[in-house]
């Protein structure tokens, strides 16, 4: 059985392929064939079954398209549903589709923003029916044109460099049929993909910050207990080893008024997804700190997640 399902995809990439060289002139097929097949290439049998080749045809190219132009460090996202007459297939479900540099965590942030969306009109959650996710090495010119989407063999004889990664997602959700619904869905994917830049940006940094507190314990502030500086000193370079993904960092300065302590932030000093200073977190320094300022007159914020174990 297994072997019949991966028989009839290899029949339904082969079919799309064929309309691409009968539809399409010679060089434009030739590039599409390449992309079609990368594009449908790790898609479960079973997933791609449901659909015949004129669908999955109409399909590739009109993402094919979308992805023509995309500016640098910027996500490309399309919230719709599919029709004929506009896009040239037509689905039951509503598609999202995302052309972006490719990057940690973003098919689980993806997946995990459109699980959290209260947006059916008939109540509940968004449903994932199908995910694409293929990574392709591609060319694009200064004003993010495509030039070219590499295959394994030129990928290995790109000696140039100037090719980059990118993550190509279509996901198939629950249908939604009004436009604030989809732009609503477009909005959250938008904040959740700077999120995922940021840190992906800011991960370096944020271990280098973790190195200098490590080193600054060295020669820590009067009044704090030696083994708690042993202490956190260890477990400071437990989570830098690897035990640890880290998705912010933010210095504040402990400031005495009056009688007590108060957290003032260092604006210029956050990283990843602390980057940005809320009004919640602003709020959160109108009330007195529960540190002394007189033995910490500074401290660290690090957000994250600690890795499973092995």
């Amino acid at each position: 059985m297994a072997s019949r399902a991966k028989e009839i995809k290899t029949e339904l990439i082969d079919a799309v392929v064929a309309q691409l060289h009968h539809h399409l002139p010679k060089a434009k097929a030739r590039m599409l064939d390449g992309f079609v097949r990368q594009y449908y290439g790790d898609v479960a049998p079973e997933d791609l079954a449901e659909f015949n080749a004129e669908t999955l045809y109409g399909e590739a190219l009109s993402i094919w398209r979308f992805a023509q132009k995309r500016l640098p460090r910027q996500p490309s996202i399309r919230v719709y549903n599919p029709r004929h007459e506009d896009h040239g297939w037509q689905s039951t479900h509503t598609v999202v589709e995302i052309i972006n540099d490719d990057m940690p965590f973003l098919v689980d942030s993806v997946a995990s923003a459109l699980n959290r969306q209260d947006l059916l009109e008939s109540g509940g959650a968004l449903t994932v029916h199908l995910l694409i996710h293929p990574i392709l090495r591609v060319r694009r010119d200064g004003d993010g044109k495509l030039i070219e989407v590499l295959g394994d063999d030129d990928v290995c004889a790109d000696h140039t460099g100037d090719a980059i990664g990118e993550s190509v997602l279509h996901v198939e959700v629950s249908q939604q049929s009004s436009q604030a619904a989809l732009d609503a869905i477009g909005n959250a994917l938008r904040q959740v993909l700077d999120d995922i830049r940021a840190v992906f940006e800011d991960w370096r940094p944020a271990l280098a910050k973790v190195d200098q507190i490590i080193a600054e314990l060295d020669s820590p502030p009067s009044g704090i207990a030696k083994d708690e500086v042993a202490e956190t000193k260890a477990f400071l370079a437990w989570v830098r080893d690897n035990h640890f993904t880290f998705l912010g960092y933010r210095g504040y300065r402990l400031e005495r008024k009056g009688d007590q302590d108060y957290s003032k932030i260092d604006e210029k000093s956050g990283l990843g997804v602390l980057r940005n200073v809320l009004p919640e977190s602003i709020k959160r320094t109108k009330t007195p700190s529960p540190v002394s300022g007189r033995a910490r007159p500074r401290m660290t914020a690090l957000t994250g997640r600690f890795s499973a174990p092995a």
